[in-house]
């Protein structure tokens, strides 16, 4: 299958061709747990190392009134866990097959809403650069960037982190992955003080968010969205996800939601 997704000259039919591929991995979802349809929309971007995706649904009449006027959960909302297992679990390994490299990291993000929409990101990080020649444009401010999360952290931590991967995507997103921030203490003290653990997730998150603050005031847009930020303790893996401004942000919200 790598070869009919991934090695095309055309950056529009390697997307046409992922969109396809993701439907089907959604689909499946649905059949195994009888869900109805989960994603009518999809937006997916590729740069360097990194997949970035994003897939929505717009509500029916009786679902916006289940949620908004009587507080329900959309069935998305509701059984969230048992659709990241299985994509942690089937879909991950089944794509690291597809495309030809391991995704060494991955994150699906809760769902959220906006207007009559439920949506949702997921973020895949491959081991190797499969999509290094599409917008190679952003190469030289993507390793402007890295270099400042680099120096931000050993600032702050006296520790740098081991990697870090850095993508500008189609113009509008920005995702920053980052491994190795525990220090060979701060994994013993969290293995031990497991009431502990929450605290130190908590402040790399905090960390996370200023950074990606000075960066967007920086170099796109002074006027922010509120970012995407998770950390794996379990791996050591950061994951950082912004719009690069608030309103290409609300643009695309509004074309997903249409």
């Amino acid at each position: 299958m790598r070869s009919h997704i991934l090695k095309q000259t055309s950056y529009a039919e390697t997307i046409e061709n992922l969109k396809a591929y993701q439907k089907l991995l959604i689909n499946e979802v649905g059949d195994i747990f009888k869900f109805p349809n989960l994603s009518s929309n999809q937006f997916i971007a590729l740069r360097k190392n990194i997949e970035l995706g994003f897939v929505s649904s717009v509500l029916a009449e009786w679902e916006y009134q289940a949620v908004f006027a009587y507080g329900r959960k959309h069935i998305y909302q509701e059984y969230f866990p048992l659709i990241v297992d299985y994509v942690k679990n089937v879909a991950i390994p089944r794509k690291s097959f597809d495309y030809g490299s391991k995704i060494s990291c991955f994150y699906v993000f809760p769902p959220l809403y906006y207007q009559n929409t439920i949506y949702s990101f997921f973020v895949n990080i491959f081991e190797k650069p499969l999509f290094k020649h599409f917008n190679s444009e952003h190469n030289v401010l993507e390793q402007e960037i890295m270099s400042k999360v680099a120096a931000y952290f050993r600032k702050q931590n006296k520790y740098g982190p081991e990697k870090i991967s850095v993508a500008i995507l189609d113009a509008q997103f920005l995702v920053i992955g980052i491994s190795g921030l525990l220090t060979p203490f701060l994994r013993s003290f969290i293995s031990i003080h497991q009431q502990d653990a929450d605290f130190v997730e908590k402040m790399f998150i905090v960390e996370a968010r200023e950074i990606l603050q000075q960066i967007l005031a920086s170099y796109f847009a002074e006027q922010q969205p509120e970012p995407f930020i998770c950390f794996d303790r379990e791996q050591d893996k950061l994951i950082i996800l912004s719009c690069l401004s608030q309103d290409l942000w609300l643009d695309f919200l509004e074309r997903m939601s249409a």
